[in-house]
């Protein structure tokens, strides 16, 4: 009888990546079974963002609809993608960045928080460790976590990058949540952009190692084990 692979193993082992995360929790955030939160009405930082204004948010890695290369990946460098900002409106106080994935189990699943970054920042470089004065959120599941945490769903999700001019400062302290940096926003936005994005975990890994028939297997138990298949 063969030996079952553990989910501890099949990432370590056979997919060499290593697990992030306490226990296995990266595992589970990777897959995308952590629930998100359900948007609360009225509250600018979730939902889609419709344009207002010239404010532009872009990345040299990929373009609006398309896929977020690999390395932005949980399970692989697990760093932020560069980010051109442009248009910012005179008046503006500070930038406010949201990422989040609107697919997860539930709603929405914060991946950053971002805020009070200088008006005139023009460029988030990759792995950016944001400078003193700019404050960075509580993440999903619980806010415990704060700083960038990359895409790894178990199939195609969309991820997005919002951006907003302020008028204000935001007075959070770190590891606010979501609901709590939208409600500080509202009635002081002057413009707002988006820039989305896919992320397929299976796509990444097969990539990585190779989509002959036993590591397609392992990339299947990855996931499909935390689901107690």
């Amino acid at each position: 009888m063969a030996t079952p692979v553990t989910r501890r193993a099949a990432l370590a082992s056979g997919l060499g990546l290593g697990l992030a995360g306490v226990g296995g929790i990266g595992v589970v955030r990777g897959c995308a079974l952590l629930p998100g939160e359900r948007a609360p009405e009225g509250n600018p930082a979730f939902g889609d963002v419709s344009q207002r204004g010239d404010l532009r948010l872009s990345s040299p890695t990929f373009e609006e609809g398309e896929r977020i290369p690999n390395r932005f990946g949980h399970f692989f460098e697990d760093v932020n993608p560069p980010l051109a900002v442009g248009g910012v409106p005179g008046g503006a106080h500070s930038l406010v960045l949201v990422m989040d994935g609107p697919d997860a189990p539930g709603g929405e699943y914060t991946h950053w928080l971002v805020w009070n970054i200088p008006p005139d920042i023009g460029t988030v470089p990759e792995g950016w460790n944001p400078p003193e004065g700019v404050v960075q959120g509580g993440n999903s599941p619980g806010g415990s976590d704060y700083g960038y945490v990359g895409p790894d769903p178990p199939n195609k999700q969309w991820y997005r990058f919002k951006l907003y001019a302020v008028t204000e400062p935001v007075g959070l302290s770190r590891g606010a949540s979501k609901r709590a940096l939208g409600e500080a926003m509202d009635g002081i936005i002057l413009a707002q952009t988006q820039l989305a994005g896919w992320y397929d975990f299976h796509t990444s890994a097969h990539e990585s190692i190779g989509a002959n028939e036993g590591h397609t297997n392992v990339v299947e138990t990855v996931c499909t084990a935390w689901h107690g298949r």
